[in-house]
């Protein structure tokens, strides 16, 4: 006869994962597309000023005259921002049609420098392809594309596009629960009819068919092993972010290190007045009490007044 606790206990787990799937993973990435999507279609003007007012916000800031958006000719050549004392240049490339390359990435170091800036803000809705991942890795450049431009901005958007885009994502997901319910249902139906007959004891196998037992050596060498807890990382966003200011408040009074801040997630800038064995060494120490920070990219800025130049480190690699 079937056998229907095992087969609502299949069914079950099924369908929990699914949903877990699709609320967890499938939701975000939806609302991503889909808001790349209104952002696109939105002005270049609303686009802009949404850019710059998330910038704004983590503490960037135009110079006096450029208040509003960018227009002109600051549109072609970017707008400059003030953090601090560094000067930086945000170049927005509105539109779901551009795939920028290293071609781009190189104007746009380019541009930064040509305007005195230390480093260089490109926004758009587009791809980025492999290539202007790598070049902008190289130079102090920051991409707000795909999922982290969307979260950027999101906050800065009028909220009937915000809901329109969120209440979609959750209409599509709410459809595809319906189909994984139906799915998980005709499943328990089938492992009910396909587990008959294991309610009773299984038959006895003979001497002449039966396995010998394996040797208790080599039982213990396939026992599962725990991971070594260093290949656990955390992914939490605020514990990351509480990891990443104890590795700036430590390299704050290391030897040689004037400061540490993260200019991205997996940024880190240090300036410093120690010659750089002496430094790295120190900067890796950090890093490496965090498994999710171990391998990030390390600027390294030359010494005040020497002939070093910046350079571009990791502490550990993938």
């Amino acid at each position: 006869m079937p056998n229907w606790p095992m087969a609502f206990v299949i069914g079950t787990v099924v369908l929990l994962l699914a949903l877990a799937w699709l609320w967890l993973l499938h939701r975000p990435h939806s609302e991503t597309r889909e808001g790349l999507k209104a952002l696109g279609a939105m002005s270049w003007r609303d686009f802009s000023g949404a850019v710059l007012a998330s910038l704004q916000h983590r503490g960037f800031q135009p110079p006096p005259q450029d208040t509003d958006v960018l227009s002109g000719p600051e549109r072609q050549l970017g707008l400059l921002l003030t953090q601090g004392d560094e000067r930086w240049l945000l170049a927005c490339k509105h539109g779901t049609a551009y795939r920028i390359g290293a071609d781009t990435m190189a104007e746009l170091v380019e541009a930064a420098r040509m305007r005195g800036a230390s480093g260089a803000i490109l926004a758009t809705e587009g791809q980025i392809a492999p290539e202007g991942r790598s070049a902008a890795h190289q130079f102090r450049i920051e991409l707000l594309a795909g999922a982290p431009l969307w979260q950027a901005l999101k906050p800065h958007l009028p909220p009937a596009l915000r809901e329109r885009v969120e209440d979609g994502a959750r209409s599509r997901v709410r459809r595809l629960s319906g189909v994984a319910v139906a799915a998980s249902v005709l499943l328990a139906v089938l492992a009910a009819f396909g587990l008959r007959g294991t309610d009773g004891a299984p038959p006895q196998a003979s001497d002449a068919t039966r396995a010998p037992a394996p040797p208790a050596a080599e039982s213990r060498r396939h026992a599962f092993q725990p991971s070594p807890v260093d290949d656990v990382v955390e992914t939490d966003e605020a514990v990351l972010q509480s990891q990443r200011e104890a590795v700036s408040k430590a390299l704050m009074t290391a030897p040689g290190v004037i400061r540490g801040f993260w200019i991205s997630k997996l940024t880190l800038v240090v300036d410093r007045s120690g010659e750089d064995a002496i430094v790295w060494p120190q900067v890796c120490r950090e890093l490496e009490r965090y498994p999710a920070l171990r391998t990030s990219r390390v600027q390294m800025n030359p010494r005040a007044g020497s002939t070093d130049t910046v350079r571009w480190r990791q502490c550990k690699t993938f």
